[in-house]
Order: structure tokens, then sequence, then C-alpha cells
């Protein structure tokens, strides 16, 4: 597998629980991305709640069926603590999307970085600078007036950068 479609809700995912083509029929659904990584950081979570996830492999076949449905429950603290030596990481959600683009990420340090979103050709689309301190950061962007297709939404530090697909439905 290239990418993993993930799914992160409220729910079990029992009206689309045997289809590979994701049914987003309720707001209950708080990730739905694709993503090249093999760890993913979630939005902020709600405290003492219960959440169910999901994946599919994704490669130039298309994609897989969804895995079984897993769960976990936040605890009494559902806040993350940041190490200083936490590594850079970047995501997105929802992802498809039509409207807002969400992008989570984590500084491993202070410093300067970008959040550019790349067309396909590699033209820049929409790039943002940042000064920010270590640890996790949230930036929502716009994307209602982009056409539809793929992206490439990178997070640049004078060290290392980190990538992934971004898809525009209209």
């Amino acid at each position: 597998m290239d990418k993993y479609h993930l799914q992160v809700s409220l729910d079990t995912f029992i009206n689309a629980q045997h289809s590979s083509i994701p049914k987003i029929q309720s707001n209950k659904i708080i990730v739905d991305t694709i993503t090249t990584a093999t760890q993913y950081i979630l939005p902020p979570l709600s405290k003492n709640t219960k959440y169910f996830w999901r994946v599919a492999g994704v490669n130039s076949e298309g994609e897989s069926r969804w895995s079984d449905v897993w769960n976990f429950t936040t605890g009494v603290n559902a806040d993350v603590q940041v190490i200083n030596n936490s590594k850079l990481a970047l995501s997105s959600f929802p992802n498809p999307t039509s409207k807002e683009l969400n992008i989570p990420y984590v500084l491993p340090e202070r410093g300067n970085a970008r959040l550019i979103l790349y067309d396909l050709e590699g033209r820049i689309i929409r790039e943002n600078r940042i000064d920010a301190g270590v640890g996790e950061h949230l930036l929502k962007w716009d994307v209602s007036r982009l056409p539809s297709g793929s992206y490439v939404l990178g997070l640049v530090t004078k060290k290392e950068t980190k990538s992934e697909i971004v898809q525009i439905i209209r």
C-alpha cells in the first residue's frame, strides 16, 4: 500500500461497515484523511469519550476494503503532553474536503517553518511562513476556491520536511 485512508468517528460506522467506499452520513466523523504515514496526530479530543476508527489501504489499483472497526476511550485528561524532543509531524482533516482544511502539526524546535500547498505539477498554490514554538499547532485554510484534485501539503523546516496528499472535492 502506498497510502492509508483513515477515519475516526464518534459512531461505529455501522451504515458503511461493508463498503470500500466511505459513506459520510453524519457529522460524527471527526477525521477522514488519506495519508502516507503510519502514525497520525489526531485533533483535540473530548475527555471521557469513546472513539471508533478504521483504515483502508490505498494504491494505484484503488482502495482496499475497510479494516475491522477498533475503538479507544479518552481519559479524564485528554490533553497531549508534548516532549521537547518530539519529531516533526503533519496531518490534515477532513481529507478529502471542499471548504476548510484543518492542519495540525508539531514542531520539534522553535524556528521558522513553512506550510506549503503544491499542485501535482509542483507549483506553490498557498504558503504560510510560521515562527512558532515547540509543540502542537493548528492552522485552518479556506480551500473552497481551489479546483477539485490532488495536492501535496508540506511542512518544511531547516532540518526536515513532512508531506501528505490532500484531496479537494467539489
